[in-house]
């Protein structure tokens, strides 16, 4: 997950590893680092909006994180506005690992 979509999608310098991610940031320097990918990964797991959690370890698929990688059709709850922004999760995709 991080290296297949988490860096090459929310990470990047257009959205949350810049300026145009708003206050939700990730870091995407030196990203195969452990110390980076663990970091990363606590603030996925420590970071809830609107009292939902972006990584819901017991119902997965609701987890934010889940939702907001699916096409606007098929999300409970949708990525918020934004120029620019694809949907993560398709069905032709097959390197999300």
């Amino acid at each position: 997950m991080h290296n297949a979509w988490l860096i090459t999608n929310c990470a990047t310098s257009r959205c949350h590893g810049g300026g145009d991610g708003g206050r939700f940031v990730l870091f995407n320097k030196d990203w195969k680092d452990p110390i980076v990918r663990t970091t990363n990964m606590l603030i996925l797991s420590r970071t809830t909006l609107d009292d939902l959690p972006l990584i819901d370890f017991e119902k997965p698929i609701d987890s934010l994180l889940y939702q907001y990688a699916l096409p606007k059709s098929e999300a409970r709850r949708q990525h918020p506005q934004v120029r620019g922004w694809e949907p993560v999760i398709t069905k032709g995709r097959t390197d999300l690992r």
